[in-house]
């Protein structure tokens, strides 16, 4: 072997341990950059909006500047598996810490999207699922649903989420997708399952003049597992609110420490806590965050829980000393809200 290719060898080894360590670091962040097709469709799209889901009222949605020459490109530290968005465009990417990903958008024709990059077949496997190939169906229940039996009503939503599991199992035959994505999926699945589960029990009561009895609630202990470190997907915020919502029919007084003792589940506790902290902010008020922030600091330690509760309260803060700028929005369309991503 001849010296240059011995440094060349040496140097590609050494990228692909770099590349690994980082794909291992949950503080990693990610870069995507994209490249627009015929935005002359579209002439007045001068930027994209970036949707980090969280909370319904404290998801993060940042303006993506579209550039002259069509490119465009934005950072995020996901910490873990997680989904994002793209308004209008792409309605789930997937990104890991330290993982690359670019996007082909085709304003001629938004049925085609590529993706290169590490995540890339991640990616345009999940597009087929959720877009290109019809295979995600969204599970709903109806008002006539409500007005079922719980037992009834438990067994119409198993069926329909046993569907769902059969076009899963037909799609990842026909795909041969990572277990990344098949994990999201199934995740995913289950939390929109469980969440109609525990809206019937929040509705149950008014509808039938009863209380639901304890069996029902037999589904709870998987419900709980669906919560981990290592997987962040957006339904996971309403499951924990309407999972809050129903423990807080039993009374129970809204305090961090009590709240945290609703579930064994480490993981599923900060996102019930949280979903109280963001509750508050959303009716404009911070005496609930700011009397428990020595709480918050200890307690609530996940990034993707913090950094936009951290955010929104800044904003609310920011709003009560000078409600002028929002004022404007609502009144002229004028925000000052949107952060730009940096340009890359």
């Amino acid at each position: 072997m001849n010296l240059k290719w011995g440094i060349f060898l040496i140097c590609l080894l050494i990228s692909c341990k770099q590349e690994k360590k980082e794909q291992n670091n949950p503080d990693a962040t990610v870069i995507i950059t994209g490249n627009i097709k015929n935005r002359q469709v579209y002439p007045q799209q001068h930027a994209l909006k970036i949707i980090i889901p969280s909370f319904t009222n404290s998801q993060t949605i940042q303006e993506c500047e579209i550039k002259d020459d069509n490119t465009f490109s934005f950072r995020i530290q996901p910490f873990a598996l997680r989904d994002i968005a793209i308004e209008t465009f792409i309605p789930y990417i997937l990104i890991r810490p330290g993982d690359s990903l670019h996007i082909e958008l085709d304003f001629g024709d938004l049925t085609k999207v590529t993706f290169s990059g590490t995540a890339a077949k991640l990616n345009q496997d999940l597009y087929a699922f959720t877009d290109g190939g019809g295979y995600y169906l969204k599970q709903n229940s109806g008002t006539m649903d409500k007005m079922m039996g719980s037992a009834e009503f438990k067994q119409k939503m198993k069926q329909e989420l046993f569907l769902r599991m059969d076009r899963c199992k037909e799609f990842t035959r026909k795909y041969q997708i990572e277990p990344d994505l098949e994990k999201w999926i199934t995740i995913g699945m289950n939390a929109e399952y469980y969440s109609l589960l525990l809206e019937y029990s929040l509705d149950y009561p008014l509808i039938h003049r009863q209380s639901l009895p304890d069996s029902y609630f037999d589904f709870i202990p998987q419900m709980e597992s669906l919560f981990t470190a290592e997987v962040t997907h957006s339904e996971l915020f309403e499951l924990a609110s309407n999972f809050e919502h129903m423990k807080s029919k039993a009374r129970v007084a809204k305090k961090p420490e009590n709240l945290e003792k609703l579930t064994e589940n480490k993981i599923l506790a900060q996102f019930v806590v949280a979903s109280v902290f963001d509750g508050d902010l959303s009716c404009n008020e911070v005496d609930f965050f700011e009397g428990n922030r020595n709480y918050f600091d200890q307690k609530l330690t996940l990034p993707v829980l913090r950094e936009p509760l951290l955010q929104k309260y800044r904003d609310k803060k920011n709003y009560l000393a000078n409600p002028r700028p929002k004022s404007d929005m609502m009144l002229y369309g004028v925000s000052q809200e949107n952060r730009i991503s940096p340009i890359l």
